[in-house]
């Protein structure tokens, strides 16, 4: 389904910082009926933050190995575990 004409729209490629990530969760929660999110870090090339619609940010890398690209899980992001340490 195709999206609406006058549907906001929201950037998923920036610097990821804590009031960045807030910002970004606060409005896919409030305007999107999708399940999750994906956000691309401009800074660490290859960092990934999943917000799901429940409320929750995880984290994801997809290096480069031996030519090929592969997806790991780093963690969710919480009070312990910061943008900084993904």
């Amino acid at each position: 389904m195709p999206p609406e004409p006058n549907a906001p729209t929201w950037a998923t490629k920036f610097r990821f910082t804590k009031a960045s990530l807030h910002a970004t969760r606060a409005w896919f929660l409030a305007n999107s009926a999708k399940d999750q999110l994906d956000c691309y870090d401009t800074e660490c090339v290859g960092l990934i933050a999943v917000i799901y619609q429940s409320d929750r940010i995880n984290f994801r890398a997809r290096p480069t190995v031996h030519k090929r690209r592969i997806s790991m899980t780093l963690d969710d992001y919480s009070i312990q575990n910061t943008v900084e340490q993904a």
